[in-house]
């Protein structure tokens, strides 16, 4: 995970092109971008992480 001004970027490999899930990441980026300024960064990690997970699920879901 890598943190910069204004939005998270995340970077995560996918198997058994599971798209839907980089779609889900990079929506999040771009909210991430546009509202990060007025939340505190641990309000903002907890969000993603909230996503990760509900990523993660589906994932497991399908496999």
């Amino acid at each position: 995970m890598e943190i910069k001004t204004g939005y998270i970027k995340i970077i995560v490999e996918y198997y058994k092109n599971d798209y839907w899930g980089i779609r889900k990441i990079r929506t999040l980026e771009n909210k991430k971008s546009k509202s990060s300024t007025h939340k505190t960064a641990s309000s903002v990690l907890q969000n993603v992480l909230i996503q990760l997970t509900d990523i993660s699920k589906n994932i497991k879901s399908k496999i």
